[in-house]
């Protein structure tokens, strides 16, 4: 283009030199003993001009002629940039549609040539890790740690989340805990980190950790409020070192927010707990101080099935049954601990209110159990097949099937 620039001007030139000798040749003269030339002005410029512009060409043809090793290595780098561009969208195509062998070749095939080998080095590592393969995994995150320095917190993250996802809890609190501080502290992090936690069952640095979650609004407010409502529990419910004896069970309770002790699932998780450490009693304490203040029907199968007197359990079901007939969990509790001291009548009448409350399959079944002991084998049927609709969810048959056992246990 500058070529063609300098000729048409060099053109111009020489028509307005032309034009202008046309009133005025004049004339330019060269002496040199014994030689004179004598020319006409306008002819001395355009052959100046004409000389100039030879010797510009000329030096730029040289200057090409020179320049063309380097001009050349430029063209292939260039292009196989774009090849490399070109194959690791093509490598991001085929990891989005799931074809993850195929997106690992084209993300690495020429990933030297890449602007961007930090892009093609992970995306290669999530397509190793989703056919089962970490060692190439961690090589692909070794090679953009490598390539991409200035991007270690989002590779350790990379790495981090890749891990928990191959469920390495192990090697992914390794590698959070390598992060440096002022990464660990984002609201990324800190939630993986509690993931973590959770999923090894570590509820004892979970607890210590849950201040910083809520000075760094790691967490929403529901959600802060249901990770420690588990982390309590499974300090409680699970073999760590807190929970190992009835005392030091004590010790973790007392330890928790007046609103935790409060709550029933946490209750459920400290009675069941007590249980089977062996203090039952304890468990029983508990599960009553809390239905004093609040009723739970959850709690009554607990304390139905805690292994204290069992004339004890009956008569505290029944004041309980005083104060809420309507009960289906505590009357069908109710109905199996008479079952089992052989209060036959009893029972049968509390199965049927419990049924016809809505009680599990469990009512049905054992209901026709005590039936079929009773000799009425086509009650018992019945309640069977009945109890099999409920589980199979039929809800169009569970009212009929509610009210006709009603009937029929009165009627027995």
């Amino acid at each position: 283009m500058n070529t063609l620039i300098f000729i048409l001007v060099t053109l111009a030139v020489a028509l307005g030199l032309g034009l202008v000798a046309m009133q005025d040749p004049g004339y330019v003269l060269i002496s040199r003993s014994p030689y004179e030339i004598e020319i006409s002005l306008a002819l001395f410029l355009l052959l100046t001009v004409l000389l100039f512009a030879g010797l510009y060409l000329l030096v730029r043809m040289l200057l090409r002629t020179f320049s063309a090793k380097r001009d050349l290595h430029r063209w292939r780098v260039r292009r196989q940039r774009d090849r490399a561009g070109r194959d690791m969208l093509k490598g991001y195509t085929r990891l989005i549609e799931g074809d993850f062998a195929e997106a690992e070749r084209e993300l690495t095939l020429h990933v030297e040539n890449s602007d961007t080998p930090l892009l093609n080095h992970l995306g290669a590592a999530y397509a190793a890790q989703q056919q089962g393969d970490y060692v190439r995994r961690d090589r692909y995150l070794d090679q953009a740690a490598a390539s991409g320095r200035g991007y270690r917190d989002a590779i350790a993250l990379t790495r981090a989340r890749l891990e928990y996802q191959a469920g390495q809890l192990g090697d992914a609190r390794a590698t959070i805990d390598s992060m440096p501080s002022s990464l660990k502290k984002r609201r990324v992090v800190e939630r993986m980190e509690a993931e973590v936690l959770r999923s090894q069952n570590d509820f004892d640095t979970l607890q210590k950790r849950l201040p910083l979650y809520r000075r760094h609004n790691s967490f929403e407010k529901s959600e802060l409020a249901d990770l420690e409502r588990q982390t309590f529990a499974g300090l409680i419910s699970h073999d760590s070192p807190p929970a190992r004896d009835s005392k030091q069970l004590g010790r973790v309770w007392s330890s928790l927010p007046k609103s935790q002790r409060a709550d029933s699932s946490m209750v459920l998780a400290y009675a069941g707990k007590l249980a089977e450490v062996g203090n039952a009693k304890q468990a029983a304490d508990q599960i009553l101080v809390t239905l004093h203040h609040h009723w739970d029907s959850e709690l009554v199968p607990r304390y139905a099935a805690l292994s204290i007197d069992r004339s004890e359990r009956i008569r505290q079901l029944k004041v309980w049954l005083e104060q809420h007939p309507d009960d289906a969990r505590l009357l069908y509790c109710l109905a199996h601990l008479e079952n089992e001291v052989g209060e036959r009548e009893v029972a049968q009448k509390h199965y049927a209110e419990a049924i016809r409350h809505g009680a599990p399959q469990e009512a049905y079944l054992e209901l026709g159990a005590l039936l079929e002991r009773a000799g009425e084998s086509a009650e018992a049927m019945r309640c069977y097949r009945r109890g099999l609709e409920v589980r199979a969810g039929r809800t169009g048959n569970v009212k009929r099937a509610v009210q006709s056992s009603t009937a029929n246990s009165k009627e027995s």
